[in-house]
């Protein structure tokens, strides 16, 4: 073969190639974390933490996989004083989310993320 024929050929061959890899559609990558409020719906339109998502409590076990399929992916749960999320904390832990943290109250949520803990 002769040199333009092979430079043809090798054209051809990126270009087949650059367009497989523009015609993929890759997914974008999962947050690291997910914060979810506990809390009710009128709690949380009041105030919530930048991102997070509402679940109350009470609807965890229904709605989690919705928004959360990965079982080890962090999990933040939060609500007003503590103990909705460490109900909402043992029913993931019980559905085999492995890696869910309970922050406990609004307000100490607002006080790591300031200092940064979090």
């Amino acid at each position: 073969m002769n040199r333009t024929c092979l430079s043809f050929l090798a054209m051809l061959l990126l270009a087949a190639c650059a367009h497989g890899a523009a015609g993929k559609k890759e997914k974008p990558p999962e947050k690291k974390r997910v914060v979810i409020d506990v809390r009710t719906a009128g709690e949380y339109e009041q105030d919530h933490f930048g991102g997070a998502i509402n679940i109350p409590y009470n609807k965890i076990r229904e709605r989690i996989g919705r928004h959360v399929k990965d079982k080890n992916r962090k999990i933040i749960v939060y609500c007003a004083s503590g103990g909705r999320s460490r109900v909402a904390a043992e029913t993931l832990g019980d559905m085999g989310y492995k890696n869910v943290v309970d922050a406990g109250a609004f307000e100490e949520l607002m006080r790591k993320e300031n200092e940064e803990e979090f």
